[in-house]
């Protein structure tokens, strides 16, 4: 038997506070500093996204400010009404071609069609040619400001009995789409 006060008691007082002391740190205290470290790992994650994020919308945000300081207004053909501005780009497309020396057949609206941002009013032109003259129209229409897109193209050469041209002579069909501004309803 164990008496109080003798150095087992206290040996074994001191082992059972040693032992309480061992279960308390292996339940209480460990656990706490692996959720304590488990804590700031994912704060620490956390703030690398938030960072990354805040990045990301810095970079979105310039790249809206570009694409609006560029703007569309460059590329489409403004208008109130698609009457107006339909009128506009065929006068404009006419302009072009007379320019460059195509001897026009017809040109006529071949009606209206989405466009990403937009809605295009299409065109189709019939003329004859030189190759050397319709490189130059198609090169200025692809260089146009606002835009205008060459959908579609046939060539096909004529033949003229007794002519000799120094360049091909064809008869061209092209589909030219312009986006626009306007709406259908003018409002």
């Amino acid at each position: 038997m164990i008496r109080p006060g003798s150095p087992q008691s206290r040996a074994l007082a001191l082992g059972i506070a040693a032992a309480a002391a061992a279960l308390l740190t292996l339940g209480v205290v460990l656990p706490l500093a692996e959720w304590r470290a488990r804590t700031l790992a994912a704060a620490e994650a956390a703030r690398d996204e938030a960072e990354r994020l805040a990045s990301a919308i810095g970079r979105m945000r310039t790249e809206r400010a570009q694409l609006s300081g560029s703007g569309i207004d460059a590329v489409v053909w403004p208008g109130e009404r698609l009457g107006e501005v339909t009128a506009r780009v065929q006068g404009r497309i006419s302009e072009l071609a007379v320019g460059h020396g195509l001897q026009l057949r017809s040109i006529a609206p071949t009606g209206t069609r989405p466009l990403p941002l937009t809605q295009g009013v299409g065109f189709r032109i019939e003329s004859e040619t030189t190759l050397d003259r319709l490189t130059e129209f198609l090169r200025e229409v692809e260089h146009h400001a606002p835009a205008l897109t060459v959908e579609r193209a046939t060539l096909r050469r004529l033949a003229r009995p007794g002519e000799e041209p120094p360049q091909p002579v064809l008869f061209v069909q092209i589909d030219i789409l312009a986006p626009v501004a306007a709406r259908e309803d003018g409002t």
